[in-house]
């Protein structure tokens, strides 16, 4: 496992890692937060072990974590699928339901604390050194990235990452291991 050698243009991408199937070579980004390495890590050497699907890498990241006996592994498991289940929950209750002060979502502890993917004030480095604004950035990769997904029999594209949750129902459901 290396670091990313462009890792401020892989933020704007908002990727955390990066499998290259072709050198069977597992990179990931250099500028994020530290807790979040070993939940990539495990992502991406679910990879490694022929686990191509990014929901599945999703999920055996999260158990990798959770299970583990270490308080940081298991919190870089949480902070790995923490943003796809605010994005289902909120797609699931609805902006109004969402949105109230006496809904509580564990996740947004989590999210005021800015540490989800880069540290603070990063991205705002990032931005002011960059040739091609992020926006923009992010809007190709995501493009891109959804396309080859496609491409390669993965009929969700880009949203497969996000099908980790219905993983993690069967997981919690005792479905799953």
């Amino acid at each position: 496992m290396k670091t990313l050698r462009h890792s401020d243009l892989v933020s704007q991408m908002y990727i955390a890692g990066y499998y290259f199937p072709f050198s069977l070579e597992a990179n990931v980004n250099g500028n994020m937060y530290i807790a979040r390495y070993a939940e990539c890590y495990c992502h991406e050497l679910a990879h490694t072990h022929g686990y191509i699907y990014e929901n599945e890498a999703n999920f055996l990241a999260f158990v990798a974590g959770i299970e583990s006996d270490d308080a940081m592994l298991q919190y870089s498991a949480i902070l790995g699928v923490i943003g796809y289940l605010e994005n289902d929950c909120y797609e699931t209750f609805g902006e109004e339901l969402y949105n109230r002060e006496d809904y509580v979502f564990w996740g947004e502890k989590v999210a005021n604390l800015d540490i989800s993917f880069l540290p603070p004030g990063k991205m705002e480095e990032i931005e002011q050194n960059a040739v091609i604004s992020t926006e923009v950035v992010d809007k190709v990769s995501d493009t891109i990235t959804d396309t080859s997904l496609k491409v390669n029999g993965v009929s969700s594209g880009i949203v497969s990452y996000s099908e980790v949750v219905e993983l993690l129902l069967e997981y919690y459901e005792g479905k799953l291991y």
